[in-house]
C-alpha cells in the first residue's frame, strides 16, 4: 500500500468512525469528535501517548468547569483566570505531551468554558459532552493510525514546548474569541471558539501562510454549506453522510500528500470543514442554521489571524521554540 492511499485510509477511517460513534451516542456538539480525529490521526501515537492525550482532554474540560464554577457570572474575574489557566496549562502540558495534548487540552478548555458563560446551568452536562466528543475523537484517531500504520517507524519527532509568548498569544485569541461570541453569536459560541483556538495553534507551527489559510477556510466553510444543502435535501441518510464525508476527507488527505504546495490551505480547508459540517445524527433542513455555523467559523478564523497579524510585527514573537 503506498504511502498515499495508507494516509487517505487513515484519514476516511478516523474521521468516519468518529461520525458514527457521536451520531449513535449524540452528545452536544459533535463535530468536536470528528475535528479531534482529523487534526490527531496524522500524528503517531507511541508509548503511552494515548493515555497522556485523554488526561490532557479531560483536564481542559475539568479546569474550564472549575472556573465556571468559581466565578459565576462574574466575567471580569472570569476571563483573566481563563487567561493565565491557558497559559500555564498549555506550557506544562507541551513539555509532557508535545503538541497533541497542547491540543487537546486548549480544545477541552475552549468547549466547555463558552457553553458555561451562555447557560451556566449546564456547564457540567456541557462539559461531559465535549470530554466524551475528545475521548471519542481521540480513540478514533489512535484506531486508525494502530490499523494503519506505516510500515517503517521514522526517527522519533522532536517535541516542541510552546513559549511563554505562544501560549499568551493562545490565550488572547480565546480571550476576543469568547466576546466576539458572546455579543454576536452567543448560539454557536462553541463552533466559533474552537474554529478560533484550532486556528491559533496552527498558525504557530511554520509556516502561517496566512493567505493560504485563509482560501482554506473560506473553501472549507462554503464546502460545509454546500455539502449539508445537499445531505438536507438527500433525505438526511446517515450512510450517505458517513460515506460522503469519508471520501471528502480521504480525497483531501491523498492530495495533500500529492500536492504538497497545496498543503497549508487543503490542511486549513478541511479543518474549518470538519468543524462546520458535521450537524449530527442530521443537518438542520433549515439554511439559518448552516449559515450561523458557517459565521461562527468565519469569526473566529478571522479573530485568530488577525490577532496573529498584529502580534507577528512584534520581534518578540516566535513562532515555534524547540525543548531540547
Amino acid at each position: 500500500m503506498s504511502d498515499v492511499v495508507l494516509v487517505s485510509v487513515r484519514y476516511a477511517l478516523a474521521t468516519g468512525g468518529a461520525a458514527l460513534a457521536v451520531a449513535i451516542v449524540q452528545p452536544s456538539q459533535p463535530f468536536l469528535a470528528v475535528l479531534t480525529a482529523y487534526l490527531l490521526v496524522a500524528r503517531p501515537f507511541r508509548g503511552n501517548d494515548l493515555a497522556g492525550c485523554l488526561l490532557a482532554a479531560w483536564s481542559g474540560v475539568a479546569a474550564a468547569l472549575f472556573l465556571v464554577a468559581l466565578f459565576p457570572q462574574q466575567f471580569w474575574l472570569l476571563l483573566p483566570a481563563f487567561a493565565v489557566v491557558i497559559v500555564l496549562g498549555l506550557r506544562a502540558v507541551s513539555r509532557l505531551t508535545g503538541h497533541s495534548g497542547v491540543l487537546l487540552m486548549a480544545m477541552g478548555l475552549c468547549a466547555t468554558l463558552p457553553a458555561g458563560i451562555v447557560h451556566p446551568r449546564g456547564a457540567i452536562h456541557a462539559g461531559w459532552d465535549h470530554g466524551a466528543n475528545l475521548t471519542i475523537g481521540t480513540l478514533a484517531a489512535w484506531t486508525a493510525f494502530r490499523l494503519f500504520a506505516a510500515p517503517f517507524s521514522g526517527p522519533t519527532p522532536e517535541r516542541k514546548e510552546i513559549s511563554l509568548s505562544q501560549a499568551g498569544f493562545v490565550a488572547a485569541v480565546a480571550i476576543v474569541a469568547v466576546c466576539a461570541a458572546a455579543v454576536l453569536l452567543p448560539s454557536a459560541s462553541v463552533v466559533l471558539e474552537i474554529a478560533a483556538i484550532t486556528t491559533a495553534l496552527g498558525l504557530l507551527q511554520p509556516p502561517p501562510g496566512l493567505s493560504a489559510k485563509a482560501i482554506g477556510a473560506l473553501l472549507g466553510a462554503l464546502g460545509a454549506m454546500v455539502f449539508d444543502s445537499l445531505l438536507a435535501g438527500s433525505g438526511n441518510d446517515l450512510t450517505v453522510f458517513l460515506v460522503a464525508l469519508m471520501t471528502i476527507f480521504a480525497a483531501l488527505s491523498g492530495l495533500m500528500q500529492v500536492r504538497r504546495a497545496w498543503a497549508p490551505t487543503l490542511a486549513q480547508g478541511g479543518a474549518m470543514f470538519a468543524v462546520a459540517a458535521p450537524m449530527l445524527p442530521a443537518p438542520d433542513l433549515s439554511l439559518a442554521a448552516m449559515t450561523t455555523r458557517v459565521e461562527a467559523v468565519c469569526v473566529g478564523f478571522m479573530v485568530a489571524t488577525g490577532l496573529f497579524g498584529l502580534l507577528s510585527c512584534l520581534p518578540a514573537f516566535p513562532r515555534t521554540e524547540t525543548k531540547k
